[in-house]
């Protein structure tokens, strides 16, 4: 699979009129064929073996797809679809992070996956080398088993998924397209409707379907919420004889994912093959409008993608995405002598050739993932700004989490389904907050140019400003943040003071807190990567360029300090509540290294409030749902010795000796504080901070 030198051969029709069509019942249906519904259908056969599963998709692969580099959390489930070594031994170009110019001296500075677990010391002979750019910091060790991820041609990659799917035997069915569903009138399930390629139709009763249709989100379309400040255009084709940006040890084998801001958006620009570099340029839906007007052709082949671009602009496709590129310092001297392919992107309607393409890069989300009988995953459930490559991670990621899931309902029906339902829409709303919220970062804090484009950004995304010179100053000068800053639909943050830390360790307690309460954590991007990510994007705009490697670490370090009160002055500590939360079910998959098709269920403080999704996943803690009603009086009182002193009068006598119980009301106030759901000020003048959790 994935030839060094393919041509992609697109969706036909000419499959058998007497192929097999749908049976009339399934347990489940998936709809769409994708990387979310292909592993949440690999996944579910795998572990239940008995169950039907049928998969409706409407193209017939290979086929083309947009989103072709992924991040190594997707291994684990690569691994778990038995795919990875296929993946590995491939054509399939490895990924060893992302390399950005993004700040105002042009230096680049990486995301570097290498690093991931590195204990080694490092050997000279191992270089990622990026051309024109004096790279000798980025010396690392190469591993055993190096954190690498992939840069694919989804047209292979989705149709080894796809096809891994039938090999766990799911039903899947291609140029099968789904009309309708309506709910079944007993209530027990769904009636789906599908017509094929031929012409053929038909209807199949089942118990539970799984939206996995991208972004025609075929269950939840009209609820879906979209993000009105990150609403870009992506402008993007695939090259011939343009030059590797990144290598690794000068071999065309290894490469980063190379990110330049320009003035009015970012390019993305990494091979998928060895002659085939995917670039594409991303800018705002008012630049693109304002100055670009597709030719006819262009225009009626991505309509749907475009959105009525109009505005006064006469440039086309091709002229835009040239000029984007070869005014790009960093990118104009790879691409001279190379050439568009037209054997890569589906052809025009009028059946010429397509060489660059547009479509709208709208982060949204499903406001309810998950109904009664049905769930969805992918871009279904979620679309996040492409920044962070992050698209095929989370369709594979959440697919996963899904058929979990699924499963994890019925081999426990002591469980309350719903309530397990909904442990995976927050875990989704987690995952889409966090990158959301890392996105916003990248674009409040962008220095690289002073074009409209990038202060507009600034301004719109100003709640993802994180601006250190104000966090490391003196602990009683910080500005605080609240739920009143998040900005609209849900892409908040909520900062956390400490005024009792000692005089030596007040910058660190500062930064640690703001950076905890503002912080996002998705579980797809480790921590020794977020802190080279947030360090690298605040540059020298803020403190300094030769201080983003000790800013890595104090990131790193947020787990470790927390900056909350001793044991001793937690009694002595006022609560001031930010934002509502309860008591919920969690749940998490098993250790990577021991799968098992259930899920490990828990209860966890969670909060509906989406201006604090990104906190979902800090701190993860196992609280005894019969502490629920200690969780409810939190916000009720003023200060931790008042609830420690109610807390045993909460619970039925006998459930666990008092002083137990007001050691656990103490132990859940930390937890709410580390996830930044109330804030915890000293109520005397003896607190202190310790540095445990």
């Amino acid at each position: 699979m994935m030839p060094p030198q393919p041509a992609i051969h697109h969706q036909s029709a000419q499959a058998s009129r007497h192929a097999p069509t749908p049976s009339a019942t399934s347990d489940i249906v998936v709809i769409g064929g994708g990387p979310a519904g292909s592993t949440f259908a690999a996944i579910t056969r795998k572990y239940a073996p008995n169950a039907r599963v049928t998969v409706l998709e409407k193209a017939r692969f290979p086929r083309w797809h947009i989103g072709e580099s992924t991040i190594p959390v997707a291994n684990g489930v690569l691994e778990e679809l038995e795919v990875f070594d296929q993946l590995s031994a491939s054509g399939a170009i490895k990924k060893i992070g992302i390399t950005f110019v993004w700040g105002r001296d042009r230096r680049p500075w990486n995301a570097d996956y290498l690093l991931l677990g590195q204990r080694d010391a490092p050997r000279p002979q191992d270089v990622v080398d990026v051309v024109g750019q004096d790279f000798a910091g980025l010396r690392r060790p190469e591993q055993d088993a190096p954190f690498t991820s992939f840069n694919v041609l989804r047209a292979e990659f989705d149709h080894m998924l796809l096809n891994q799917a039938r090999a766990f035997g799911a039903h899947v069915f291609e140029g099968t397209r789904v009309s309708a569903v309506q709910p079944r009138p007993d209530g027990a399930g769904h009636v789906v409707t599908w017509q094929d390629e031929h012409g053929r139709s038909g209807h199949i009763e089942t118990g539970f379907v799984m939206d996995a249709s991208g972004l025609s989100a075929l269950m939840t379309r009209g609820h879906r919420q979209r993000d009105p400040h990150m609403s870009n255009f992506a402008v993007f084709g695939y090259l011939s004889g343009a030059r590797w940006k990144v290598t690794y040890n000068g071999r065309r084998s290894h490469t980063t994912v190379f990110i330049a801001s320009i003035d009015h958006g970012w390019i993305w620009y990494f091979p998928v093959a060895d002659d085939v570099m995917s670039v594409g340029v991303v800018t705002h839906r008012d630049h693109f409008r304002r100055h670009f007007r597709p030719s006819p052709a262009a225009q009626a082949s991505t309509a749907g993608d475009l959105g009525d671009p109009g505005g006064p602009g006469d440039g086309d496709l091709e002229t835009f995405f040239w000029q984007s590129l070869r005014n790009c310092e960093e990118i104009a001297g790879m691409v001279e002598g190379a050439h568009l392919r037209d054997d890569i992107l589906p052809p025009h309607a009028d059946g010429t050739p397509e060489r660059v393409r547009a479509c709208q890069d709208w982060s949204s989300w499903a406001t309810s993932p998950v109904g009664a009988g049905f769930a969805t995953a992918g871009d279904a459930a979620m679309f996040v700004d492409p920044i962070l490559s992050s698209g095929v991670t989370l369709a594979l990621q959440s697919g996963h989490r899904a058929a979990y899931t699924w499963l994890t309902a019925r081999t426990r029906p002591e469980l309350d389904s719903r309530q397990l339902w909904q442990a995976y829409a927050d875990y989704l709303r987690g995952e889409a907050g966090s990158f959301l919220q890392l996105a916003r970062f990248f674009y409040g804090n962008n220095r690289a140019a002073e074009s409209w484009w990038w202060e507009a950004h600034r301004i719109v995304n100003g709640a993802g400003r994180l601006d250190l010179a104000d966090v490391m100053g003196a602990p009683e000068t910080r500005p605080q943040s609240s739920s009143a800053d998040a900005p609209p639909h849900g892409l908040g943050h909520a900062s956390t003071k400490n005024p009792t830390a000692g005089a030596g360790d007040s910058a660190k307690y500062a930064f640690t807190m703001a950076t905890a309460g503002f912080f996002p954590v998705p579980r797809a991007i480790p921590v020794e990567i977020i802190g080279h990510l947030i360090a690298g994007t605040i540059g020298e705009g803020f403190v300094g360029h030769e201080a983003a490697p000790a800013l890595a670490d104090e990131l790193a370090a947020i787990y470790e300090r927390p900056g909350l009160p001793t044991a001793d002055a937690l009694a002595r500590s006022r609560i001031e509540p930010i934002t509502d939360f309860h008591l919920a079910l969690r749940t998490e998959p098993p250790p990577r290294h021991a799968p098992s098709g259930q899920l490990e269920v828990y209860h966890d403080l969670v909060t509906d409030d989406d201006a604090f999704f990104h906190r979902l996943a800090v701190a993860p803690t196992r609280i005894s749902p019969a502490l629920a009603p200690v969780v409810t009086a939190i916000p009720q009182h003023h200060r931790v010795s008042d609830l420690m002193a109610a807390a045993p009068a909460l619970l039925p006598p006998g459930i666990a000796p008092a002083a137990t119980i007001s050691h656990l009301a103490g132990q859940i106030v930390r937890v709410a504080a580390l996830k930044g759901f109330i804030r915890l000020e000293p109520d005397g003048p003896d607190g202190g901070a310790d540095s445990n959790p």
